[in-house]
């Protein structure tokens, strides 16, 4: 080969090294996107994440409904019943007997956390009819309490209820953090693939623009007589290789986009098909790592370990009641009542 030839071939491959890489994609609206952008809008609109969030607030409710079975109860009623029969004894001077009755009622009364239930009745009747001379009052007032001494004795075994409504609460606030922790690391893990899919289709599009210049170089080669036609065919099967990289790359940076997609809770047509494109780059940190301490601080938060510690309160509950139950049972009550009847409410 002559100096000219090879001064030739010089220039040719210059000139395509000169020549910028084209995107091998069409252009698209594209969606930029920093990683705490990313974080923060999964966190908002995350659906698994937000029905977590419900479910912390059904667990409360429930709490409140197993409290107000200590509540007062406070029941008032009134009521009035009038009645006609006829009568066929002849020492009543009327053709039938005609009978009134009034009720007035109020009860108060409330379930402790010792076991024990307290009632305070009041009761009111007045009676009348056609055939009496005079009205007729009837009335009482009552006390009456019953404390369990042995089976059904104890704030453990009777505010139980509350207690497993307030360990299940707890246990969703530590569901919550798992389900965030989890999160948080899959929207991380998507979002540096992607950056790394990104940056990998780069390498690809360059080693596609390598191949397309030592292809080129052959076939001007193979014209002037300095290569071979098997140069030439193994160029052009390189360049078909890495032409394949880069479509295998493209479809790879569409997947990681769908995968992100999906935890950012993208349901729009028009959001969906944008691109999204990470704004920032890797950078790496050196930390020092404390093994003790790294340790304590996941006994101390990681929430698989405090559901577990709520497993362990739950069962100590179910254990108390197994054993109140197998108690026999033993009460003590207690009631008083003054009883009133006459024609008059004194």
């Amino acid at each position: 080969m002559n100096n000219k030839s090879v001064l030739l071939l010089l220039l040719i491959v210059g000139y395509l090294h000169l020549i910028p890489v084209q995107p091998v994609h069409a252009d698209r609206e594209v969606l930029n996107l920093s990683f705490d952008e990313c974080l923060d809008w999964a966190l908002r609109e995350n659906l698994n994440f937000k029905s977590y969030h419900l479910g912390i607030k059904s667990y409360k409710l429930s709490i409140v409904q197993a409290k107000s079975e200590f509540d007062p109860s406070f029941s008032m009623s009134v009521r009035r019943d009038q009645s006609e029969a006829p009568t066929f004894f002849e020492y009543f001077d009327v053709s039938s007997i005609k009978s009134e009755t009034s009720n007035f009622n109020l009860t108060i009364g409330q379930d402790l956390a010792t076991g024990a239930d307290w009632g305070i009745g009041m009761y009111n009747t007045l009676s009348k009819s056609n055939i009496e001379t005079k009205e007729n009052y009837t009335s009482y007032i009552g006390f009456q309490i019953n404390q369990p001494l042995m089976r059904g004795y104890g704030e453990k075994v009777n505010r139980s209820n509350v207690y497993l409504a307030q360990i299940s609460s707890r246990t969703a606030v530590h569901d919550l953090d798992e389900k965030a922790i989890s999160l948080v690391y899959d929207v991380q893990k998507e979002y540096w693939n992607l950056v790394y899919s990104i940056e990998s289709l780069k390498v690809s599009e360059i080693s596609l623009a390598h191949a397309d210049s030592l292809l080129a170089y052959n076939e001007k080669g193979l014209e002037i007589g300095i290569m071979t036609e098997s140069d030439v065919l193994e160029a052009k099967s390189a360049f078909v290789t890495r032409q394949q990289e880069v479509l295998d790359q493209k479809n790879v940076i569409h997947a990681s986009e769908d995968i992100l997609r999906r935890l950012l809770n993208i349901t729009s047509d028009e959001e969906w098909n944008l691109e999204i494109v990470p704004t920032e780059r890797p950078i790496i940190h050196s930390i020092h790592f404390d093994a003790e301490d790294a340790l304590a601080k996941a006994l101390d938060q990681r929430p698989e370990y405090k559901k577990a510690e709520r497993e362990l309160e739950q069962y100590e509950i179910y254990h108390a009641l197994a054993k109140n139950s197998m108690l026999p049972s033993l009460n003590l009550n207690a009631s008083y009542r003054i009883n009133g009847s006459g024609d008059t409410v004194d």
